[in-house]
C-alpha cells in the first residue's frame, strides 16, 4: 500500500468504529438496528481491515502500536458483549420487533446497559486515539517503507 491508501484504510477503519459505535446508540435508545455489530473481534469491518492488513500493518506501525491497537479493539469488543448479551437474552420484544430491528430491554436491565456503554464510550476514545497515533506514525515514514 501507498501512504496515501495507507491514511486512507485508517480513516475507513475509524469511520467504521464510529458507525459501529452509532449503532449500539441506536440500539440503546430503542431505535431499528438491522446488523448488530459482531461480538468477535474479527468479524467486524474494522476486525477484517485491520487482521486482513496485520502483516502490513505491524511493519508499518510498529508491532507495539500494532499490538495496542489489537488489545483496545479486543477490550472493546469484550465491553461490546456484555451489551449485546443483554439485548439479546432479555429482549421482550416479539419475533417481529426483532426482524425489524427493534430490541426492548426490562427497564431494570437499562442502568447496567447504560454503566457498560459508559465504559464502552471510554474504549472507544483509546482506539480512536490509538487510530490518530497510526496516523501520525504513517505520514513520518520514509517513503520506502511503502509500496507503490
Amino acid at each position: 500500500m501507498t501512504r496515501l491508501q495507507t491514511l486512507e484504510a485508517i480513516e475507513n477503519a475509524r469511520v467504521a468504529h464510529l458507525e459501529q459505535m452509532q449503532k449500539i446508540e441506536a440500539l440503546i435508545e430503542g431505535r431499528s438496528v438491522r446488523k448488530l455489530t459482531a461480538v468477535d473481534k474479527s468479524e467486524c469491518e474494522f476486525g477484517r481491515w485491520f487482521f486482513g492488513e496485520s502483516d502490513t500493518l505491524k511493519r508499518l506501525l510498529g508491532a507495539q502500536l500494532y499490538k495496542s491497537i489489537d488489545a483496545i479493539h479486543e477490550y472493546w469488543h469484550l465491553e461490546y458483549e456484555k451489551i449485546y448479551d443483554i439485548f439479546m437474552n432479555e429482549s421482550d420484544g416479539s419475533m417481529v420487533s426483532k426482524l425489524l430491528g427493534f430490541y426492548h430491554i426490562p427497564k431494570k436491565r437499562m442502568d447496567e446497559v447504560l454503566f457498560y456503554y459508559k465504559e464502552l464510550q471510554i474504549t472507544s476514545e483509546d482506539l480512536l486515539k490509538a487510530l490518530e497515533s497510526s496516523k501520525r506514525r504513517v505520514l513520518a515514514l520514509k517513503e520506502s517503507k511503502f509500496v507503490a
